[in-house]
């Protein structure tokens, strides 16, 4: 993927060098400290935007929860300690509810939509996120418990 950055934006496109040549996330990396503030933000929604599977052009503010949830790593960890329990009650199940939980959020909170995006019956979201709601006490309709949910799903979901 190649990159090109305008202040708080950049573009991407797979496999397309674009006018201005960039080096890609690497190179971002290593020149931060250079670009200071913009920098950071650049290397924060690029690596959010790759994780969410966004082209094109993207202004951090609109991947800014992942971006945050990506840097507090501390915060991650602290999400893990407290549901460990919960994990290991759902077993071999905790990766099909993670991904049931994320994409019922990510696509809206509708269950018809999140069923098509993992090819599965529409009951089977709903049982799913009512498994998690029952393991972990985690009412995912609710706004900021639905953003724990999400990071929390999405940090069992995190190679190791």
């Amino acid at each position: 993927m190649k990159l090109q950055f305008h202040g708080f934006c950049f573009h991407a496109k797979d496999g397309i060098q674009l006018r201005r040549p960039t080096r890609g996330l690497e190179d971002l990396n290593k020149r931060q400290h250079h670009a200071g503030r913009h920098g950071r933000l650049a290397v924060s929604a690029l690596a959010a935007a790759e994780a969410t599977g966004r082209t094109g052009v993207v202004h951090v503010a609109d991947v800014a929860v992942v971006a945050a949830a990506a840097d507090r790593t501390d915060l991650a960890s602290i999400l893990l300690d407290r549901y460990r329990a919960a994990r290991a009650e759902l077993g071999a199940n905790a990766e099909p509810v993670a991904r049931a939980v994320c994409a019922w959020l990510e696509e809206g909170r509708d269950v018809t939509a999140a069923a098509g995006r993992l090819f599965v019956h529409p009951n089977t979201v709903r049982n799913r996120i009512q498994r998690f709601t029952e393991v972990t006490g985690i009412d995912a309709s609710d706004t900021f418990a639905g953003v724990n949910a999400w990071w929390l799903c999405q940090t069992w979901l995190a190679p190791a």
